[in-house]
């Protein structure tokens, strides 16, 4: 009987590592077929985080405004998997205009545990900007924002800092990342104002001006990088450093130290996401920075050989 019991807990412990954490990571559950512009009110699981006004598709859709692969409004796309997709603008210049994606993951994320994810976009046809700044965050509890906003000020655990132009195929875009612990709900998008956002014109003949938006479809978060077909191997991810912050809780002045000699960017940022901190670093295991603030919740950021590492500091 025991070992028939080390053996379950073995394969339940492998089943939880390699599992997609992303519920309907295809969008293909639905409540009803969209209709009309904006329809996430038919989309199972995910929901909109703000005022805005995501999109929603499936070959159940009509051919103006949500079908698969024809959509008048915003493009001809065939679905990457499945049958569906979801959309969101990821930029609309002068305005701070954002468009999000949230869902609950099927279970919150370990403290100190590395994570990997990926999805697959494509720019909107109907949109003549690329841009950069599609990412992925993470959070304890449901991100809202009320009315007439629409930017989240969310730390971003991965984010693409390359500009993507491609609207006749998919693209696939992922990383790494280290949890905190607790992480419940997985939000995609930019969590960057207009002037941190670089875009690019890739056409002129467009029906929704200048803005950016992408088609989202295959959605992953998984400890196994082999599950999310992650563009970063297993081997390579090994290379991210352990860190160990002192003290913490602080007054203020702390000390970030790195198991390995390393090269990147030290960011902190206040509860509300906004950066307070920045500093590059070339060469080195530790690190020293001084949480000028008022006391409350600090998170510090590093960005490693296009990883990056989120950790929580409170100050006293």
């Amino acid at each position: 009987m025991k070992k028939l019991t080390l053996l379950l807990l073995l394969s339940t412990s492998t089943y939880l590592v390699g599992q997609n954490l992303a519920p309907n990571s295809s969008f293909e559950d639905t409540l009803n077929c969209p209709v009309g512009s904006g329809p996430m009110n038919a989309l199972a699981t995910w929901f909109n985080p703000t005022q805005a006004s995501p999109d929603y598709f499936h070959e159940c859709g009509d051919t103006i405004f949500t079908g698969v692969p024809k959509a008048t409004a915003f493009g001809y796309q065939h679905a990457k998997d499945g049958k569906a997709f979801a959309g969101i603008v990821t930029i609309a210049p002068s305005s701070n205009y954002r468009e999000y994606l949230e869902v609950q993951l099927t279970q919150a994320l370990i403290s100190g545990t590395s994570y990997y994810w990926s999805m697959w976009v494509s720019l909107y046809d109907s949109t003549n900007l690329g841009s950069n700044n599609i990412g992925v965050s993470f959070s304890p509890t449901p991100a809202t924002l009320p009315a007439g906003d629409t930017l989240l000020n969310l730390i971003p655990y991965g984010n693409v800092s390359t500009i993507i132009t491609d609207f006749e195929n998919w693209t696939e875009i992922g990383g790494s990342f280290i949890a905190s612990g607790g992480e419940a709900y997985l939000i995609i998008g930019n969590f960057f104002n207009d002037a941190q956002t670089s875009t690019t014109i890739v056409h002129s003949n467009t029906t929704n001006g200048f803005s950016a938006a992408f088609f989202v479809d295959a959605v992953c978060v998984s400890q196994d990088s082999s599950t999310c077909n992650q563009l970063v191997s297993v081997q390579e991810n090994t290379s991210i450093p352990l860190i160990t912050i002192q003290p913490n809780p602080t007054s203020g002045q702390i000390t970030v130290s790195l198991d390995k000699v390393s090269t990147g960017i030290l960011s902190a940022r206040n509860f509300l996401g906004q950066m307070i901190q920045q500093k590059e670093f070339n060469n080195t295991q530790e690190l020293n920075i001084n949480l000028d603030g008022p006391s409350g919740l600090y998170f510090l950021q590093l960005e490693i050989d296009g990883d990056i590492i989120t950790r929580r500091v409170v100050k006293e």
